[in-house]
């Protein structure tokens, strides 16, 4: 066929569907068929196979009952106008999306205000752990405290008799002098 002619039933548009080397279609193809039922009807050689596949899989034939009259009753639409300036209005959007500035990554800041609940409430609990922590450390620090005054409480009770013999009773503890060492030293 020379260039640039086509055949009489060809187009522009129309894409053929190509089966497998068998002849037979696999789910690839019926989904290409389906796809192919949006845009246009099918030829008679696309509608032969989606009958043999159909009845190899009768499982599918609902799913294509409901595809075709899908297709037929959006067809039978008519064709909405559309407004002279609709060209315009696209270019003028794509043009404010495009002029809109181009952020980074989100800051810290735009993720605190739309997370501020979440925050307040993980920096709410922060607070009250960090204030019970204080408090156990203050009333840890009043026990110890407490029980420092208690012992010098129970050593001003003890007789004071004890108190007088407390040198004597000191020097029990310490080994006794070696008098002859200690002079041969000198």
């Amino acid at each position: 066929m020379a260039r640039g002619k086509k055949r009489k039933n060809e187009s522009n548009f129309v894409k053929k569907t190509e089966f497998n080397q068998r002849g037979t279609m696999n789910e690839i193809e019926f989904d290409k068929l389906k796809q192919t039922l949006w845009r246009r009807p099918l030829t008679e050689p696309e509608n032969s196979a989606l009958n043999r596949y159909l009845a190899t899989h009768p499982g599918a034939r609902a799913e294509w009952e409901g595809e075709f009259a899908l297709a037929q009753t959006l067809r039978q639409m008519p064709d909405v106008p559309v407004s002279s300036n609709f060209t315009r209005l696209v270019m003028q959007a794509v043009e404010r999306e495009n002029a809109r500035p181009v952020h980074g990554a989100p800051r810290f800041s735009h993720w605190l205000r739309r997370h501020w609940l979440r925050t307040t409430a993980l920096a709410s609990l922060l607070v009250c752990a960090g204030l019970a922590a204080g408090q156990q450390y203050r009333s840890l620090q009043r026990m110890n405290m407490a029980q420092g005054v208690s012992a010098v409480s129970q050593a001003a009770a003890f007789p004071q008799q004890w108190l007088v013999d407390f040198d004597a009773i000191n020097r029990f503890d310490q080994p006794p002098v070696d008098n002859e060492l200690l002079a041969a030293l000198q």
